[in-house]
Protein backbone atom coordinates (compact mmCIF):
# COMPACT_ATOMS: atom_id res chain seq x y z
CA UNK A 1 0.00 0.00 0.00
CA UNK A 2 1.36 3.58 -0.95
CA UNK A 3 2.38 6.10 2.22
CA UNK A 4 -0.43 8.84 2.44
CA UNK A 5 1.65 11.11 1.21
CA UNK A 6 3.35 10.57 -2.35
CA UNK A 7 5.81 13.16 -3.78
CA UNK A 8 5.94 14.38 -7.30
CA UNK A 9 9.55 13.25 -7.81
CA UNK A 10 8.16 9.48 -6.48
CA UNK A 11 5.47 9.51 -8.79
CA UNK A 12 7.53 10.36 -11.56
CA UNK A 13 10.28 7.81 -10.67
CA UNK A 14 7.83 5.21 -10.38
CA UNK A 15 6.22 5.67 -13.49
CA UNK A 16 10.11 5.77 -14.95
CA UNK A 17 10.33 2.72 -13.21
CA UNK A 18 7.49 0.51 -14.20
CA UNK A 19 8.82 1.76 -17.98
CA UNK A 20 5.68 3.87 -18.51
CA UNK A 21 5.50 6.94 -20.40
CA UNK A 22 2.77 9.69 -19.74
CA UNK A 23 0.78 8.44 -22.09
CA UNK A 24 0.61 5.34 -21.13
CA UNK A 25 0.09 5.91 -17.46
CA UNK A 26 -3.03 8.45 -18.83
CA UNK A 27 -4.88 5.64 -20.73
CA UNK A 28 -4.76 3.27 -18.04
CA UNK A 29 -5.81 4.95 -14.93
CA UNK A 30 -8.60 6.97 -17.06
CA UNK A 31 -6.78 10.12 -16.45
CA UNK A 32 -5.20 13.35 -19.09
CA UNK A 33 -1.73 13.59 -20.06
CA UNK A 34 -1.86 16.95 -18.89
CA UNK A 35 -2.99 15.77 -15.32
CA UNK A 36 -0.01 13.29 -14.91
CA UNK A 37 1.90 16.18 -16.29
CA UNK A 38 0.65 18.28 -13.32
CA UNK A 39 1.35 15.63 -10.98
CA UNK A 40 4.34 14.83 -11.67
CA UNK A 41 5.57 18.74 -11.93
CA UNK A 42 6.98 20.73 -8.70
CA UNK A 43 8.92 19.41 -5.27
CA UNK A 44 6.07 18.55 -2.95
CA UNK A 45 3.17 16.22 -3.14
CA UNK A 46 1.67 15.34 -5.75
CA UNK A 47 -1.41 17.87 -6.39
CA UNK A 48 -4.91 16.53 -7.42
CA UNK A 49 -8.02 14.96 -6.11
CA UNK A 50 -8.22 11.74 -4.16
CA UNK A 51 -9.60 9.88 -7.08
CA UNK A 52 -7.00 10.31 -9.57
CA UNK A 53 -3.98 10.15 -6.90
CA UNK A 54 -5.70 6.54 -6.27
CA UNK A 55 -6.21 5.77 -9.87
CA UNK A 56 -2.52 6.60 -10.54
CA UNK A 57 -1.28 4.84 -7.66
CA UNK A 58 -2.91 1.93 -8.35
CA UNK A 59 -1.81 1.42 -12.21
CA UNK A 60 2.35 1.89 -10.69
CA UNK A 61 1.22 -1.06 -7.66
CA UNK A 62 -0.24 -3.24 -10.11
CA UNK A 63 2.81 -2.65 -12.51
CA UNK A 64 5.17 -3.80 -9.49
CA UNK A 65 5.93 -0.43 -7.85
CA UNK A 66 6.07 -0.38 -3.91
CA UNK A 67 6.55 3.40 -2.78
CA UNK A 68 8.84 3.87 0.21
CA UNK A 69 7.88 6.19 2.77
CA UNK A 70 11.06 6.62 4.15
CA UNK A 71 14.41 4.98 3.54
CA UNK A 72 16.96 6.52 5.30
CA UNK A 73 17.43 9.23 2.69
CA UNK A 74 13.81 9.92 2.43
CA UNK A 75 10.95 8.50 0.28
CA UNK A 76 11.53 6.67 -2.70
CA UNK A 77 9.91 4.21 -5.19
CA UNK A 78 11.37 0.55 -5.94
CA UNK A 79 9.85 -2.54 -7.66
CA UNK A 80 8.50 -5.47 -5.56
CA UNK A 81 10.62 -8.65 -5.63
CA UNK A 82 9.21 -10.95 -7.50
CA UNK A 83 7.36 -14.24 -6.09
CA UNK A 84 10.14 -17.28 -5.12
CA UNK A 85 9.52 -19.82 -7.18
CA UNK A 86 7.09 -22.79 -5.71
CA UNK A 87 9.75 -25.09 -4.18
CA UNK A 88 9.92 -28.65 -5.08
CA UNK A 89 10.74 -31.21 -2.18
CA UNK A 90 13.86 -33.07 -2.67
CA UNK A 91 13.50 -37.03 -3.33
CA UNK A 92 15.59 -39.26 -0.95
CA UNK A 93 16.34 -42.08 -2.68
CA UNK A 94 18.05 -45.35 -0.55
Amino acid sequence: MAPARILAHQLKAARTLARLDQQELADRSGLSVPTIKRMEAGDGPIRGNYESVAAVVAVLEEAGIEFIAENGGGPGVRLRAPPAPPSIPSVRRS
